[in-house]
């Protein structure tokens, strides 16, 4: 899986360098969405992943062919993904740091949001599955979610053992 973030960058930078179209009957949203592209090469913190996904999710509602919608559900979920597992990591750090500090459960219902649309987007994303079980083994998490995302990752994993 470390090769997935080169491979996004390298599908990004491709079509960053496609020459810009005009809006055109099948892909009004393409300006939009180049716009989003542009952001995410750069965007690390939450913000900026923020403002990528509102990006993407304009570009969507706007209109795009297929394989361009294709391309930006992609982008979307990617995104998702990022910011979900960003705040997982915090999460499940605050949680141990601090497990009666509220904070933690705060930021776990964000990387939960997150991480859902992720897996509502993409069912095969594996990461995100596994994410999900992860903090809904944290106190006061739902075990039977845990489990379902836990088995669904196994089952996404099996071909790659």
């Amino acid at each position: 899986r470390s090769w997935l973030p080169q491979l996004l960058l390298l599908a990004l930078t491709f079509f960053a360098t496609l020459p810009a179209r005009g809006a055109d009957k099948d892909n009004p949203g393409q300006a939009t969405l180049d716009k989003a592209i542009d952001k995410k090469l750069d965007a690390e913190k939450y913000e900026e992943l923020a403002e990528v996904i509102k990006l993407t999710e304009q570009a969507l509602k706007e209109g795009l062919d297929e394989p361009t919608t294709a391309f930006a559900k992609n982008l979307l979920a990617g995104t998702y993904n990022q910011r979900g597992l960003t705040l997982a990591e915090l999460t499940i750090q605050n949680a141990q740091r601090d497990p009666n500090r509220p904070q933690w459960q705060q930021l776990r219902a964000g990387a939960l949001a997150d991480l859902e649309k992720v897996v509502e987007i993409d069912p095969t994303a594996a990461e995100a599955h596994f994410a999900i079980a992860r903090l809904q083994l944290l106190p006061a998490g739902k075990k039977d979610i845990a489990k379902t995302a836990l088995d669904k990752t196994i089952e996404l994993s099996a071909g790659n053992a």
